[in-house]
Order: C-alpha cells, then structure tokens, then sequence
C-alpha cells in the first residue's frame, strides 16, 4: 500500500506520455477506472434501488474467469486511493460493506436482502409467512436470472424437478436469499 504505483498513459499516437506521480496520475488513473469498473454496462456492480452499489453475482458471466482477478485488482486499488487519501466516487451498499469489514454473518441474510432488492424481500417474507399450502404457489428449487438474458438456475441439482412444499420452504427462502 504504501509503495509507488506506476502509471504510464500512453498517447493516441501510442507512444508513452512523460509525467512524474506526486499523486495527480495515480489520481486520475483512479478516476478513468472507477469510470469504467462502477460502470453498470461493466457487470462488475449492480445497484440497490437506493443507488447503493455491490458486486454482481453475475459477473462471471459477463467477464468468464477474469471476474475474480478483476475484483481483486480493484480491490487494491480501491485499498490505495483510500491509503492516499483520494475521495472514491461509488457509494457501496451496508450489506457489502459489512462483508468487507468481516462483520457479515449468514444469521441476517433475509434482513440484508431487504436492502439489495425490496420486492425478492418482501415476496420471500409472503411465502415464509404463508398459512395456506406452499405447494400451491407452484414454486420449483429453481429461479430465472435475467441478467444476460433469462436462464434457468436450478438452487439444487435438478432443482426444476423439485416442488416447494411447506416442509421445504424454508430452505427454498434461504437459498433464494444467498
């Protein structure tokens, strides 16, 4: 962290552009990146409906096995503009936050999804709550994810197969949560 870090532009007519880091490049390295990592269009983020930001789930759709050495290169760079004292543009959600300082435990997992998406919240309470027989709801151990187009994802092997019942709902709420 406390080390130098280079950071060479390199010009339109590709050649190196000469400059001295007394702070200002790294700084508007940190800019150009931020640009581009907190992109939405990026998939490396999402947003909460408060415009709260975590790290998509999805990712490595989007960006194969690269996803994790991307996340671990902003990370140290995110660790070195805050080391510096640089202002970061993106607002994280508590819920990343939390897990970034250790503080996250699996015990609150309901609670914190409450925070990322309201209506996936509000709509596992009803079936937690739910008096009448699960199995009515015609609800699968299998969701759709629309992020790149809708895909089936199975929460357990052959999960589509797999009916929610009352005995099973719980699982089925706690699964979706994760």
């Amino acid at each position: 962290m406390r080390q130098r870090i280079c950071v060479n532009y390199i010009s339109d007519a590709g050649t190196r552009e000469k400059g001295v880091d007394v702070g200002g490049l790294f700084k508007e390295f940190w800019t150009d990146l931020s640009a581009l990592a907190f992109d939405l269009n990026f998939a490396l983020f999402k947003v909460t409906e408060d415009g709260l930001m975590y790290p998509n789930p999805s990712s490595k759709m989007a960006h194969g096995d690269m996803s994790i050495k991307l996340f671990e290169f902003l990370g140290r760079i995110l660790g070195k503009a805050l080391y510096e004292g640089i202002t970061i543009q993106p607002q994280f959600a508590h819920l990343f936050l939390s897990f970034l300082k250790g503080d996250h435990t699996f015990l609150h997992l309901l609670t914190d999804l409450s925070t990322i998406d309201t209506q996936l919240y509000n709509n596992l309470m009803f079936l937690k709550t739910y008096d009448g027989d699960a199995a009515d709801l015609c609800l699968t151990f299998a969701v759709n994810d629309d992020d790149f187009g809708v895909t089936e994802v199975n929460l357990v092997p052959n999960g589509a197969n797999i009916e929610v019942t009352n005995g099973n709902k719980r699982r089925y709420i706690y699964l979706v949560a994760k």
